[in-house]
């Protein structure tokens, strides 16, 4: 079987016996925890129009069907209890959290991490974002024309590869580097070895 870079990070710190949770967003359930078992589906919020059908126009579009699954909601319960939150979302999967309406509130002592291009994340102060377009080159294979998800996942699978060469804890790496030591880190494993 071949792992994306996403399910390649996860293992790698599941090796490396690093504790945290996995979260993902939805379009059929909303917010669940990683391993939560579901009967799958057929919808996304890549394409709002599929809202409109699958809940015969009960939800008209993204912004409602996201209130109906309690998004928003279910994210302000749950951050609360993390020192580093990571966001590896992109577009519509983005703003269906609305993370600046209400603004997400965080404790002095949170950091957030978001690796997505700066035009899609909400303008909120203590956010960390790594830019993912920095990344777009030969490398990344299709003359640098990767799809962005695929990029901000071996850039997340790098971070945790880098943190693993330095022997230290994946998540305290991220909670303590700066972003642009980060991308300094990850330009040097990336091009150069």
């Amino acid at each position: 079987i071949k792992l994306g870079p996403i399910k390649k990070a996860i293992a790698l710190l599941h090796k490396q016996n690093a504790n945290f949770d996995h979260y993902i967003l939805s379009a059929g359930y909303g917010l669940i925890k990683a391993d939560t078992q579901i009967v799958p589906y057929d919808i996304t919020f890549e394409r709002p129009a599929d809202i409109a059908t699958q809940t015969n126009n009960k939800c008209r579009n993204n912004s409602e069907w996201a209130s109906f699954l309690q998004i928003r909601k279910k994210l302000d319960d749950i951050i609360g209890h993390y020192d580093l939150i990571i966001f590896l979302l992109a577009g519509k999967y983005t703003n269906v959290l609305k993370l600046n309406n209400p603004i997400l509130q965080l404790k002095d002592t949170q950091k957030v991490l978001y690796i997505d291009l700066p035009n899609n994340v909400p303008e909120i102060e203590s956010f960390k974002i790594l830019d993912p377009s920095i990344f777009r080159n030969e490398q990344y294979g299709n003359n640098g024309r990767m799809r962005d998800y695929k990029i901000r996942g071996n850039l997340f699978y790098h971070v945790i590869q880098i943190a693993a060469k330095k022997k230290i804890d994946p998540f305290l790496y991220l909670y303590e580097t700066k972003i642009d030591e980060l991308t300094c880190d990850l330009n040097r494993y990336c091009f150069q070895e």
